[in-house]
This record gives C-alpha cells, structure tokens and sequence, in this order.
C-alpha cells in the first residue's frame, strides 16, 4: 500500500445499516413471506459464507429490501469473530438479521472486494474487538462501522487487492477439496487392500 493512502470513515464511502431485527416481523404461523436467513454459523471465520447454513424465515408481508443482500454489499458479524463476507449472485437477496451490519460500498470509490479485505485483517478486527461493548457476546455496535477510518488507495490499487484475495479463496477452496478427495481415496484404498487380505 502507498503512503498516500488517506484514512476516510466508512461513512463517507457506504451506507452502513444493521440488519433486521426478527422478532419484530416473525409470522406466528406457515402463512407469510419466505426468505432465505442469513445466520451466524453460516458466516464462517476467513470470511467465507456457507449456504448449507442458511435458515428460512417466514415475515409476516413483505420486507423492505434494505434488510435483504444485494450484490456488492459486504455483511460484517458483530459479534467475534467479527467475520465479514463479500455478496455475489448465488447469496443476493438473503435477509440480513441484526446480529449483521451490511455495508453498501459506493463503487465509485470504493471497491467491495478491497473493502471485504480490509474488514478481515487481523488488525482490523483487533481494532473491532478494542470496541465491542461489555457483554457477554463481545458485540460491537453497528456505528462503530460507519465511524471505522480506512485507508483509500487508488481504485486501480483496491482492485489489485481485491482480485489477489478472490483468488487465495478460491485456492483455499480447492486445496480443501482436494485434501477431502485424497482422504477418501486413502480410506478406499485402505477398505481395499484390508478387504482382500481377509
């Protein structure tokens, strides 16, 4: 990073909102709206949203759809590990619950993948966790986000970054695919060789 890089609040480069808070909007019975529900476990730790752990949610009418994901946004936990993920096409439209901030970047200066980056340091969220209140859950409130500096590089700068940290996810991805597919071949041919001695 360049020593020209300012520090400017979140604020002034997205609109930070926290999420929905369910039990204002929950229908007490199967009739309602559907919506897919983003939830904690779902969140992991590297910043990586797992579907499987998606809920359903049933809202008594329709939901603004400023509590529901959009492409680009970055949707930050609030309680530790303060993970924050970045929303593509196959996890826009999910309902974002409280126990969420989601960050709407303004593209024009400010990219989503840099911004989802910065987010997941180390000393970004030692920075978080400096803040969080006295509770048991460690939770940081939704302001501290729209408050929280951040350098600004250049955007052609933003961008190198973003593209060099999708692409350690995606390896990350399937060095474990991988090593799941090695582990199975191991036990098969382990079953095998056990299986013709006997």
């Amino acid at each position: 990073m360049t020593s020209t890089s300012k520090k400017i609040a979140l604020c002034e480069l997205a609109s930070v909102r926290s999420g929905l808070v369910l039990s204002r909007k929950k229908s007490k019975g199967e009739n309602g709206e559907m919506y897919a529900l983003l939830t904690l476990r779902a969140v992991k730790e590297d910043g990586v949203l797992d579907m499987s752990e998606l809920d359903m949610y049933i809202s008594i009418g329709v939901l603004s759809n400023t509590y529901l994901t959009n492409i680009g946004d970055v949707v930050v936990r609030l309680t530790w590990p303060y993970s924050a993920i970045i929303i593509d096409e196959q996890s826009a439209g999910l309902l974002v619950s409280s126990h969420f901030v989601i960050i709407r970047p303004n593209n024009d200066r400010l990219d989503s993948g840099y911004l989802h980056w910065m987010l997941n340091r180390q000393s970004t969220r030692r920075r978080i966790y400096e803040n969080t209140s006295a509770n048991m859950l460690n939770a940081v409130r939704p302001q501290f986000f729209s408050e929280l500096k951040i350098s600004l590089p250049p955007m052609v700068e933003q961008r190198k970054i973003a593209k060099l940290q999708t692409l350690h996810h995606r390896e990350q991805f399937l060095m474990k695919m991988l090593m799941k597919e090695r582990s199975q071949l191991a036990q098969l041919l382990t079953e095998n060789i056990y299986n013709t001695t006997k």
